[in-house]
């Protein structure tokens, strides 16, 4: 159970003015997803499976294709990703996700380069 204190961890830190949002947890690795239009937020916490595996890991595709909807559909719904969470909304919204070229965990601030398609 490494991971049984995110939610309050994340919920804690999210809290707006103090005030304390219901959060509902889902478990995409269990089938467990939000039905559409049921969240005003989707958050996607870190994880220590790599959306890289996506194509092989059918509860990834699904939850891959779950945030491409809710953010085509869902104009309204807010979606933030944290780690993995960031990972899966890139790839969600059509980004190449991969390993770190400098083959290290990378811990603190990153700098990052965008490159935006033409078509934006």
């Amino acid at each position: 159970e490494k991971w049984k204190d995110q939610l309050e961890v994340y919920s804690t830190a999210f809290r707006p003015n103090g005030d304390a949002p219901e959060w509902t947890e889902y478990r995409a690795w269990l089938g467990e997803l939000p039905r559409p239009g049921e969240a005003d937020v989707i958050f996607v916490s870190g994880s220590h499976h790599n959306v890289t595996d996506a194509d092989t890991t059918p509860w990834m595709q699904a939850m891959l294709r779950f945030l491409a909807d809710t953010i085509e559909r869902e104009k309204d719904t807010k979606v933030v990703g944290i780690c993995f969470g960031c990972q899966a909304v890139a790839a969600a919204l059509g980004g190449k996700v991969g390993p770190n070229p400098r083959g290290r965990f990378a811990f603190g601030v990153e700098r990052l380069n965008l490159e935006m398609p033409p078509s934006v």
